[in-house]
């Protein structure tokens, strides 16, 4: 909505298949004049040209926007073979990445935010506190539409955890009994304060 100056909260982000991965979660929320950068590995299978969409939603009123993958397929290696050796300094030097990161001054960033009855399990692309809110959402009266009709309430106490880079799993601290539909909201912060991008998923207690 032009001049509106409102969230913008992404809906339906299409379920991933085998060849796309990303860590864009369904309900995640970009502020007025902001922005996400999202990076989409796309590994089609076989080696053949391949193409694909990913189909994402918001509450702008703009309708369903579809991002076009082409690409080309490799051939999964045959049982028992091993890889070619890896070239290059970041292959070569593991933690590179994040290294550059750090010297670059750029935020962590978490992904593959993912929820279950008793852990929760996520990525970090370098040492980050994460902060962590568990909100319930309830639906405005008399408004039209699935997302922007939604709004989210927080529910308990904030926690937060400090952790290296890599994959983690966490013991899901005060999630909710009471039946509804939730999401959980995790925030990283580097050491000197930077903030990465919010990450949500949503889940429901029944």
């Amino acid at each position: 909505m032009p001049g509106a100056q409102v969230d913008l909260i992404l809906g339906a982000v299409q379920p991933e298949a085998d060849e796309r991965r990303t860590a864009l979660d369904e309900g995640t929320v970009i502020p007025p004049g902001g922005s996400v950068t999202e990076t989409v590995r796309f590994t089609p299978p076989g080696a053949a040209r391949a193409s694909d969409a990913w189909l994402i939603t918001g509450n702008d009123g703009s309708g369903q926007q579809t991002v076009g993958l082409t690409g080309n397929g490799v051939e999964p290696a045959a049982p028992g073979s091993q890889p070619p050796p890896a070239a290059g300094a970041a292959q070569l030097l593991p933690g590179l990445a994040s290294a550059i990161a750090r010297a670059a001054g750029l935020p962590p960033a978490l992904g593959h935010l993912r929820v279950g009855r008793r852990r929760i399990s996520f990525t970090l692309s370098d040492s980050a506190t994460v902060r962590f809110v568990v909100e319930r959402r309830t639906r405005v009266p008399h408004c039209v539409g699935r997302f922007a009709c939604a709004r989210f309430t927080r529910v308990g106490r904030r926690w937060s955890a400090t952790l290296g880079s890599g994959p983690h799993k966490l013991r899901f601290r005060g999630r909710p009994s009471a039946g509804g539909d939730y999401r959980l909201v995790a925030t990283p912060s580097a050491a000197h304060g930077d903030a990465g991008p919010t990450r949500h998923v949503s889940f429901s207690v029944r």
